[in-house]
Parts: structure tokens; sequence; C-alpha cells
């Protein structure tokens, strides 16, 4: 991930405009509801980026060390901040370049509104994925209200031009400053729609995903619509494959209407997601959790401590890999790093693993790795994969290291049993992964070069969209 200090400096100037002020409901909306997602930090700069709004003039420069010092953080906590508010479409930040390094014009932005908010995909699973679901229900029923009294009434409001008529004459005197009015207002228009809480998956295969449900009675123009979106969002949070989703959208269709009910998608993939509790928490999110505020210092911290517990740094590549990647994007990374690709009943193996095992995703990578890239085995054998799933379920293997330090076990079990066949007479030296020899005699590579690339590549991606958007 880029650092802090090449996107912005204390020295660097910015300017700050309001769109609009918050009234009392977009306080509400930005305490209740965007602030469990975006943190206290985030929600603090954004009210201290709305005061300084007020207190200078439009063409006031302010040193970015000002926000630094009044809100008692350093600068990757302040770009952090910022990325966040950026991300849920509360600020807008443009750059210009200059000999000492960028100036910035923030645009602080009104949120949605309550509804807006809670019909909405994705910040509404972030939000119930955050709170829980007995939080989330009350957050609903305050910002709503109830209409189920008026189904035998008729709605008989009157239209603007039932009340309102205006001369042709008038019409005509005022349309050249109606005009110019809507040219002022049409770039904050355009400024003011756009959203950032967009959700892009190039690895959920949607071929194969509707090659799995083309029997079912859905609509093309369903499967396009909001049922893509949903998907798209709890594929992004969750990491539920085509498999899974498909079992999903099976139990929310109406086999009578032949309609998706997205509600009840919803509330499937939710309650049985939290409700197997086959995923442990990972250690980075646990670190997350402990108070560290962005995710170069997470991924710092977890290096080294793993280089504490004498991990080598492919080592080390290999389980940060495991813990931020989903099973079937790393048997497909794997493959296509070997020249190979993933068949059909090696995908059905992986799937049928994640659903009826217990191990977490960084437990099943593991084994993948072990398989394709240790054993340098061409494809995954479904027998000996559920064998081994097995094995590490009945021995409790639920995190990368515990797996890693059980193919280490392996491994010393193999070159025993090669060396009692062959005999003393043998003087061919066996060559192992690098944690497989004693700690006096490390001496093989354990991953080729390219396979280190390969994870390097593939630890570089995982954060390129985040990267992307604070370019």
């Amino acid at each position: 991930m880029a650092s802090a200090w090449d996107k912005v400096k204390p020295k660097d100037q910015f300017k700050v405009k309001l769109t609009a002020d918050y009234n009392a409901v977009d306080q509400q909306t930005l305490t209740l509801l965007y602030q469990p997602l975006i943190g206290m930090s985030a929600y603090s700069l954004l009210l201290n980026l709305n005061q300084l709004a007020k207190v200078y003039p439009n063409d006031t420069v302010i040193e970015h060390s000002t926000v630094l010092t009044q809100l008692d953080i350093g600068l990757p906590q302040f770009f952090e901040a910022r990325s966040r508010l950026e991300a849920v479409g509360l600020l807008k930040t443009y750059a210009r370049a200059i000999d000492e390094g960028h100036h910035f014009i923030y645009v602080l932005m009104p949120p949605v509104s309550p509804m807006q908010f809670l019909t909405d995909d994705v910040m509404s699973l972030l939000l119930l994925d955050k709170i829980g679901e007995t939080s989330y229900k009350s957050l609903v029923a305050h910002f709503s209200f109830d209409l189920s009294d008026l189904s035998s009434y008729q709605n008989v409001s009157r239209t603007f031009v039932d009340v309102f008529s205006m001369s042709n004459l008038a019409m005509s005197q005022d349309s050249e400053e109606l005009i110019r009015a809507k040219k002022q207002f049409k770039a904050m228009q355009e400024i003011t729609s756009e959203s950032n809480v967009e959700i892009d998956n190039p690895n959920f295969d949607w071929v194969f995903f509707k090659q799995l449900i083309k029997n079912l009675p859905i609509k093309e123009s369903d499967i396009d619509g909001q049922l893509k979106n949903t998907i798209d969002s709890f594929h992004h949070l969750y990491g539920i494959n085509e498999l899974e989703m498909q079992k999903y959208v099976m139990s929310a269709i109406d086999f009578v209407t032949n309609e998706i009910k997205i509600k009840e998608l919803k509330q499937y993939i939710y309650r049985d997601y939290h409700g197997r509790k086959k995923q442990i928490v990972s250690p980075m999110k646990t670190l997350k959790a402990e108070g560290l505020k962005t995710e170069a210092e997470v991924e710092t911290f977890r290096k080294n401590t793993l280089k504490r517990e004498n991990y080598s740094e492919q080592e080390i590549a290999v389980i940060l890999a495991c813990e931020k990647t989903p099973p079937l994007v790393f048997l497909k990374a794997v493959k296509e790093q070997k020249g190979g690709f993933v068949a059909s009943n090696e995908r059905w193996t992986i799937e049928t693993i994640v659903n009826q095992s217990k191990l977490p995703n960084s437990v099943i990578n593991m084994l993948i790795h072990y398989l394709l890239v240790v054993k340098k085995e061409t494809s995954l054998n479904q027998n000996l994969v559920s064998t081994i799933a097995n094995d590490w379920v009945q021995k409790k293997l639920f995190t990368p290291e515990e797996a890693l330090s059980q193919v280490k076990g392996y491994q010393k079990q193999t070159k025993a049993r090669t060396s009692s066949k062959r005999g003393p007479q043998s003087k061919r030296k066996e060559t192992l992964p690098e944690w497989a020899q004693s700690e006096e005699k490390r001496v093989e590579t354990p991953v080729s070069k390219e396979e280190q690339a390969y994870f390097a590549e593939q630890l570089k991606r995982l954060n390129q969209s985040r990267e992307e958007e604070t370019s």
C-alpha cells in the first residue's frame, strides 16, 4: 500500500467547501448510520472540516498540520480517516501538484437520507454486519414510519400544475436568468450525484453463476438488476462464491410469482453466515479491533509478529496471502501462476470443503498451497483434499500458522520415509522447502523466485483498489 506521506504532507495546503450545512436529520444520520462504518477518527475529521468551512472564508488556505494538531492525530491516521470519508461519499478530494507538494480542495458532501442509506445494498449490509441484527432493527424502526393504516385510503393530493399557473410572458422574461441559474448549479449537481460506494467484483464468475441458475424461473432482467447488486455486495463483504450463492438464491425464489425476494435473500445469507460460525476471527481483523488505525499498520504489525515467531520472509508472504484471499481466488491464482487452469472438479472440490468443513479460508488456502506448490501436484485430487481437510478439522487447525506447522510435519515424515527406503548407501541429497529443514541447516530455497514474485504480486493486487481510490 502506498505510504500516506507520498499522498499528503503536513505542510500541504487546502481549501474546504460546503455543498450544504448539516441539518438535524443529517446529524442523526451521520452519528447513527455513518459513524459505525467510518469510525471515530473519520467522524471527527468530518466535523472538524465542517467547522473550518464555516470559520474560514472560501479562499482561505489551511495547512494540514492545523488539522493534525486540532485532532491530535498523525498523518497516517488522517489519511486513513480521509479515505474512509471519500469511500462513503461524504468527502470529495481534488488535488493539484505544485512545486513543493500538493494543493487540495476538500468538498464536504451531504449524507444520503436514512431511507436511501438503509435501502442501499452496500451501506445497509456493512452497517448490519458492523452493529448486529438487534441494533440494526432498532435503527430501521427509528428512521421508518408506519403507513399500514393508509391501506383503505386514497391519495387525493393535488399536483403542482393543479395549483400553480405561469403565463408565457413571465416564462419568457425570466428564461435567461433561469438558464444562468441552471448552469451555476449543474456543476454542483454533477459532483453531488457521483457515488463512491460502488462494488466491482471481477472475481465473481457471472458466466458460471448464470449457468448454475439457468433452469430456475428467474428473468434475465432481474438477474442484471437489483439481484446483481445484492450478490456483488455479499460477495465483496463475505467472499460468498457462486455455488453458495446459487443455494441462497434458490431459497429466496417465490415459485408462484417466479420472483426473487431480495429481502429474504439478504436475511438467509446474513443469518446463515453468522450462524455457522465457520470462520474464526482472522489475526488481521483482531489487530484492527485492538486499535491499529491503518491497514499498513495492521499488516506491518502482523509481519513483525510472524518474524518474532521465526517465520521466514517466504512463509510470511504465504501466510498473508492465505489470510487475505478467498479459496477459489487463491486456487485460480496459483493455477495461473503454474501455467494451468482451474478444472471443474477442482472447483467443486474446494466448494465442498468450504461448505462442509469448519476450516477457515486461510487454512483451506494453506492446504491448496501445500498440494500445488509444495508437493507440486498438477491438480487437486478430491479424495486427497477431503482426507487432509478431515484430518485438519479433527485436529482443530484454525490458523494458517497451525496449518503450516502441520505441513512441516508432513514434509519431515516424507523425508524420514525416503531416507529409510534408500538406506545408508544413498548419497543423493533431498531438496526440501526451507521450513521443512532443521533450524541448524536452512540452506534450500523454499519457494522459487517466480513463486515469491507471485505472492508479492497477489498481496499488491489485494490492496490495488484502495490505492486507486486515493490516487
